[in-house]
């Protein structure tokens, strides 16, 4: 299609983003960098990397996020 690749803009664990903010974690930047991103490919053919750090930077400590994860599963588990 003789396109050049502008960048993927990826979020790890993107399904547990509205759980955490459900939770109270403050997110909402990296929603806004999301949009950001978007709006810096169509008007400047690129997305910023100050954008993507923001965008992909850690929501919490990977030992919260077992532990969290471990609770809804046991939660599902246990309603069945």
């Amino acid at each position: 299609m003789n396109r050049e690749f502008a960048g993927g803009l990826l979020r790890p664990h993107g399904p547990a983003l509205v759980p955490m903010k459900k939770m109270g974690l403050p997110i909402d930047d990296v929603f806004e960098a999301a949009k950001d991103a978007g709006h810096q490919l169509i008007t400047e053919g690129k997305m910023l990397d100050n954008t993507l750090k923001i965008v992909s930077r850690e929501l919490m400590p990977l030992e919260r996020y077992v532990k969290e994860i471990n609770k809804s599963f046991r939660r599902a588990l246990d309603s069945r």
